[in-house]
């Protein structure tokens, strides 16, 4: 385009009037001016047809124009291209399982922990317990205020940890966007808290909390109050305890050779489930066959140096709580 030929007068026209024509010309004149091998015309005005209005004529014209020619007939293709890239998309890793997935085995171990950490404290305040059933109190209601101390404390802490929690979430994203970028390869990733999930969080860990003392108190409370009085804090373990675990223990570790010959004939993710199965049955198979180990009447570890008494003193206490060990 020579932009000489664009004369002063033309740039106030367009100032004023914008992009309205200068003059009107016929369609003889239109077609030789503007006509190219493309074609002579840019649109095709169409007016009303006789006895219809404009939208009944539109509807007529087609319905009638797509039974004439349709899009296909003139390699017309209409994709579904905003499905098609959300489709896409939808392949891409899923940052959020898989730190469920890394973090399982953090998260049970931290709501085991928490759990025995209050069940002790439970067992601790026995002496407590049996004096209280001892003059009078009843068992529920006894119950009830400790499941009331349990709650308040855990609503506490619950809080903080939230708190934590977003500070942890938040710094992991920043090291995922800076020192290691390279692992991801993505840094456009930023910190998304969901509500919902700090709500589930909370709950659970009141939950646990509350689970694990209404067990220890069933567990204290099947003791005879002069037994709490003296100091009693579990009764003699029974045979079933071991025959669970032993059945529990041989079970899982089957299943965990099943998933991990079956792993090797799969792909991609369902190989890796089966790798996280096997893992888990591995870990629930140890645990059995430790606490078979720690119910079982086996003969003490020995060693000729002091470091084998503190290992036989730590066996021996271990038989102790067997659940808690």
């Amino acid at each position: 385009v020579d932009l000489g030929l664009i004369r002063p007068k033309d740039e106030d026209y367009w100032d004023v009037y914008r992009g309205t024509p200068k003059a009107f010309v016929s369609e003889e004149a239109g077609r030789e001016l503007w006509g190219s091998r493309f074609g002579n015309v840019t649109s095709i005005r169409i007016g009303p047809a006789p006895g219809l209005d404009i939208a009944a004529t539109r509807e007529s014209f087609e319905t009638r124009l797509l039974d004439k020619a349709r899009p296909e007939d003139f390699n017309f293709a209409f994709l579904p291209v905003k499905k098609q890239g959300l489709a896409s998309s939808s392949g891409a890793i899923n940052f959020a399982e898989y730190f469920v997935y890394f973090s399982f085995f953090l998260i049970v171990s931290a709501a085991l922990l928490v759990g025995l950490l209050f069940r002790l404290g439970v067992e601790q305040r026995a002496a407590e317990i049996g004096m209280l059933l001892s003059v009078g109190f009843p068992v529920k209601k006894v119950r009830r205020q400790f499941l009331n101390e349990g709650v308040f404390l855990a609503a506490i802490g619950s809080m903080l940890g939230l708190a934590l929690a977003v500070l942890y979430a938040w710094v992991l994203m920043v090291g995922l966007r800076t020192w290691w970028l390279a692992a991801v390869g993505a840094p456009f990733l930023f910190l998304h808290i969901n509500p919902l999930s700090l709500l589930y969080g909370f709950v659970g860990s009141i939950g646990v909390i509350v689970w694990s003392i209404w067990l220890g108190f069933r567990k204290v409370s099947k003791i005879p109050p002069p037994a709490l009085l003296a100091g009693v804090t579990s009764l003699l373990q029974r045979k079933g305890a071991t025959r669970t675990a032993r059945i529990t223990a041989i079970v899982a570790i089957v299943l965990a050779i099943v998933l991990t010959g079956a792993s090797f004939l799969m792909e991609g993710d369902s190989a890796a489930g089966l790798f996280f199965g096997a893992g888990s049955l591995l870990l629930v198979s140890g645990l059995a066959f430790f606490s078979i180990w720690l119910r079982g009447k086996h003969r003490m570890l020995s060693a000729r140096h002091g470091f084998g008494t503190i290992v036989r003193m730590a066996a021996r206490n271990s038989r102790r709580s067997p659940g808690r060990s």
